[in-house]
């Protein structure tokens, strides 16, 4: 029965909760999963990987990793510009897997000189599900308490994928001047899924919910400190449900080109993660670890979590300070 019951609480996680989406520790490592419209803050090319197993020690549990390219493909003299960027994930949680790519386009427009900028987005995604049938046991497998694959099933299951096509879109306002400043800030808003695609393996429908986002943040550089804070706060709304996340990030620049990072986020009522990053030069490297705030930890051995991000700034010398 381990596998069965492995299933429901896959099942129960993603689905009944607001985790229809993947959700990373380390959320602007993936940005264009926040909000596509943070591509205005970053005036570099740029390509983000990241790694996260949670749960392994509960056979295997979610393993997920994607890649992020941003990049301006058209720069105007007052520092308008257009923006593209590229989002491919991979999520697997036991006969599970989802695959999925997005495409957004974005544009950055300056709205005065001191350093305030009003960045729109929107993206296109494909998404396929699919359901390794040779991985999943069912009740009627079990004859007098025990489990044979040549058992037959009464189970039916009407596909073993299903393909969809998602839409969203994003606004973000930042304040981000081009002279050294003591505060740097953000808000945003953002909505996935907008078209709610039916993502059913069954004749019943199975919308995936329209679900909204906002978010915010500011960056204090005390004058002649090498220390740098970083609050920031995500808000979300899915079906009815609603989460609210907060972080705080720590930087502490040890010379021109070597910064490090600690920080945390909390989500309510679920988990609190903690995180460290290096940043040399182009490069940044993060490695976050959650503890949940649930009974989760109490039900089974190995409800660990982590979480790696690596991120390459292929032109960081003509980058404007970044935000997150």
């Amino acid at each position: 029965m381990k596998k069965i019951s492995i299933i429901l609480l896959g099942l129960l996680f993603s689905f009944a909760a607001i985790a229809q989406d993947v959700r990373f520790s380390q959320p602007y490592s993936a940005p264009l999963k926040v909000n596509p419209a943070t591509m205005g803050a970053e005036n570099s090319i740029n390509g983000k990987l990241n790694y996260r197993s949670q749960w392994a020690g509960i056979d295997n549990g979610y393993t997920t990793a994607a890649v992020t390219v941003t990049a301006p493909i058209y720069k105007q003299g007052n520092g308008s510009k257009l923006d593209l960027g590229i989002y491919v994930m991979n999520d697997q949680a036991g006969a599970f897997n989802n695959l999925e790519a997005m495409l957004a386009i974005g544009y950055n427009l300056r709205i005065n000189e001191s350093g305030h900028f009003l960045s729109t987005a929107i993206y296109g995604g494909f998404n396929q599900n699919y359901l390794e049938i040779g991985n999943l046991t069912f009740d009627d497998q079990y004859q007098v308490g025990s489990y044979q694959a040549a058992n037959p099933s009464s189970e039916t299951i009407m596909n073993e994928s299903v393909s969809y096509i998602d839409a969203g879109f994003g606004l973000m306002w930042f304040y981000q001047p081009t002279e050294p400043a003591n505060i740097n800030a953000f808000a945003g808003f953002s909505a996935y899924h907008v078209n709610q695609p039916n993502m059913s393996f069954t004749e019943e429908e199975g919308l995936l919910f329209t679900k909204f986002s906002t978010q915010a943040g500011v960056k204090v550089m005390p004058e002649g400190s090498k220390v740098s804070f970083i609050p920031n706060i995500i808000g979300t709304s899915q079906n009815g449900i609603y989460e609210l996340a907060s972080g705080l990030y720590i930087d502490y620049a040890i010379n021109d080109d070597f910064i490090t990072r600690i920080g945390t986020w909390y989500r309510a009522n679920n988990t609190l993660a903690f995180m460290v990053g290096f940043e040399f030069m182009h490069i940044y490297l993060g490695y976050s670890y959650d503890l949940p705030n649930s009974g989760l930890s109490n039900m089974a051995i190995g409800a660990n979590t982590h979480e790696i991000s690596l991120s390459y700034y292929f032109n960081q010398s003509d980058d404007i300070r970044k935000l997150f």
